[in-house]
Order: C-alpha cells, then structure tokens, then sequence
C-alpha cells in the first residue's frame, strides 16, 4: 500500500492545498493530511478548526477517503505515525518551507 502525508500548517486551507490533496488522492492508495502547529507562526485558527475546516472542505470535494488529523510531533515523527513514507509535496513541485 503507498501511503502520502501532506504535513501542513492550512492556517487557513486554500484552493492550492486542495490541488494537491486531490493530485495525491489520484497517485496513492492512502492519503493523509496532517495539521500542526508552525512555531514561526501565530494562527488564525486553533489547530481543531484547522482539522474540521480541512475535513468539511475534503467532503465537499468528494475526497471522504483522505484521512485528516492533527498531531503535536515533528513532521517525521507523525508520518512514520500515520504509517507515510511520501510527501506528495515532493512530486512536480519544488519542496518550498512552509511560510
């Protein structure tokens, strides 16, 4: 089974995200959207509106199959976690940091 974690911080989630989420949906047989904290950031949102405004978005998209969560660890610790060995970040696009 390949699995993809897209780690991000989604403060708020945007029509780019949703891109990926859908490209990756495609390319993997398990995709899960990870939600965490930026230390470099102040959110607008806590991170338990993140995950739902993520959730309710997927749903709308008739993406019901992507996992989401939130987790505290670094990005490593939760994919290894969530049992990820792919960023979907990594195919087609340059590995930008999260700004």
């Amino acid at each position: 089974m390949r699995i993809a974690l897209y780690p991000g911080s989604f403060d708020p989630v945007t029509y780019g995200h949703l891109d990926v989420i859908r490209r990756a949906a495609r390319l993997f047989d398990k995709v899960i959207v990870g939600v965490s904290n930026n230390a470099k950031k102040v959110p607008t949102f806590t991170l338990e509106e993140r995950t739902d405004m993520i959730r309710r978005v997927l749903k709308e998209a008739g993406l019901e199959g992507v996992r989401t969560g939130h987790y505290l660890q670094e990005t490593v610790v939760g994919g290894s976690l969530g049992g990820a060995g792919i960023d979907p970040r990594d195919f087609g696009r340059k590995n930008l940091p999260d700004r």
